[in-house]
């Protein structure tokens, strides 16, 4: 957790970069507040991970 807000941190220095992640589908389905947004993020990670083969 302390990671991906470290990264939300970073992004933010890139105002237009943030905004555009922030604002699309993905971006709020990856920061949904407790256990049910920590789910959901792990679980889209498992099926992209699926779908694309990468780690």
């Amino acid at each position: 957790m302390d990671l991906k807000d470290d990264l939300w941190n970073y992004l933010k220095e890139y105002d237009d970069v943030y905004r555009i992640l922030r604002r699309r589908l993905f971006g709020i389905g990856i920061n949904l507040p407790g256990k049910f947004g920590r789910k959901l993020a792990t679980d889209v990670y498992k099926v992209a991970q699926r779908l694309y083969g990468f780690n």
